[in-house]
């Protein structure tokens, strides 16, 4: 008896739409136990480590662990691949359901090379595995592309994996999207995966994990949940954002691109204010009882019906680092960024960083295309979150124009 793996490694070569199945090697997983550490085996076995990441022949790795598909809490699926925005390793971690439905599937590690002649999704349904066509859904949203493939696979209860037109467009910030908006945003491995005109993963499994010991793994649960329930308290009414009254406090909440060290404007971010304004209702993870995740709907203002789950991070990055104290415009700039498909901690620390920029006059209303990206001027950053994940407007520059990296140039030698 297998206990705790569903005993497979998925193949699939995009350039020759090839599906092949191997046994996953159970020496190296007990060797580097959870999906990061033997993914990351797996990568430097399967790259060439002077790959280019943006060539077919990078690979994306998508790992669970031992505890997937088990009553375990706080788990999901690591990403690990060759960054796009870093040139080197990378990893990226999402919850959700899709780790787990991968497990129930049969699979405990899906590796996808190589890159489609056209738009792709793959669809995995226990045994049955296929390369479908994505012409239709190239350029949807992330929560279109969701909707579109649970529709076309007559079950809602499949889980999606998808980019958004950040990813098809190469964005070196664009993640990787499950659920409505689980994310795996860093360094870009949803530019590899629109590199591959891989749309999506769609998947949904009828098995089931065997554990050693259940009664043991129950005991624990029992035990996990009354520690979360008893230490977790702020995090299941407040979520994440619980967090940045103290650490402005401590004057350790970087405000302004890292100027300062205290945001003025706090409480009109904080946990409270979304708990009063916005706070729709409380979501959860599979299997995880600590409920941190807080839906959030704008109801009134420019900002009227934007819905989206803000967390610490993210009121970080488009709030204090831009010195942002309109919290709707932080729900907006999240929504946009879920549906775009872009991680909302690398745009809002690009967005403070053309802020300085622009600040320090080194860019001006022409390299903005007449944007004014004064400090907290929300309007200019939920503009920017678009033109960043369409590529449109300061980004791409012409040739002998670059003035964010003779910006980089200045900021490093100002503060050398």
């Amino acid at each position: 008896m297998l206990y705790s793996y569903a005993g497979k490694v998925l193949k699939v070569d995009l350039c020759r739409n090839k599906i092949q199945l191997e046994p996953l090697p159970l020496e190296l997983a007990g060797q580097y136990l959870g999906g990061k550490g033997l993914g990351t085996y797996l990568l430097l076995e399967e790259i060439d480590p002077r790959v280019d990441p943006l060539s077919p022949d990078n690979a994306l790795i998508i790992c669970t662990g031992p505890a997937t598909g088990t009553a375990i809490p706080h788990k999901g699926y690591i990403l690990v691949f060759k960054s796009p925005l870093t040139g080197i390793y990378a990893s990226s971690s999402s919850g959700g359901s899709f780790a787990d439905e991968l497990k129930y599937a049969g699979y405990d590690i899906l590796i996808v090379k190589g890159r489609s002649k056209t738009p792709v999704y793959l669809w995995i349904d226990d045994d049955r595995i296929e390369i479908r066509n994505a012409g239709h859904l190239w350029g949807k949203d992330t929560f279109e592309t969701n909707e579109l493939i649970k529709e076309e696979l007559g079950d809602n209860e499949v889980s999606v994996l998808r980019i958004g037109p950040a990813g098809e467009k190469l964005v070196k910030i664009a993640g990787i999207f499950n659920d409505q908006s689980r994310t795996a945003g860093r360094c870009g491995a949803g530019a590899v995966m629109g590199n591959k005109n891989l749309k999506a993963i769609a998947v949904r499994g009828t098995g089931h994990v065997e554990v050693a010991d259940m009664e043991g793994l129950l005991g624990l649960m029992k035990e996990l949940h009354n520690i979360i329930s008893d230490k977790m308290l702020s995090y299941r009414k407040w979520g994440t954002p619980a967090s940045i009254s103290t650490v402005n406090e401590l004057g350790v909440f970087p405000t302004k691109y890292f100027r300062k060290q205290q945001f003025a404007g706090f409480e009109e971010i904080d946990a409270e204010t979304i708990r009063e304004k916005l706070l729709v209702k409380s979501k959860a993870c599979y299997s995880c009882s600590a409920h941190c995740g807080k839906l959030c709907e704008v109801l009134e203002g420019p900002y009227k019906g934007a819905v989206s789950e803000i967390d610490f991070e993210t009121i970080w990055a488009f709030g204090a680092l831009c010195a942002n104290s309109n919290i709707e415009s932080i729900v907006k700039a999240n929504e946009l960024c879920d549906r775009l498909g872009i991680d909302t901690i690398s745009a809002g620390n690009l967005i403070a960083f053309a802020m300085e920029c622009y600040d320090r006059k080194l860019i001006t209303k022409d390299e903005t295309e007449g944007i004014e990206l004064t400090w907290g001027n929300h309007v200019a950053l939920v503009e920017m979150v678009e033109r960043i994940a369409l590529r449109k407007g300061l980004g791409p520059v012409e040739p002998g124009r670059q003035p964010l990296e003779d910006c980089f140039k200045f900021t490093k030698e100002h503060n050398a």
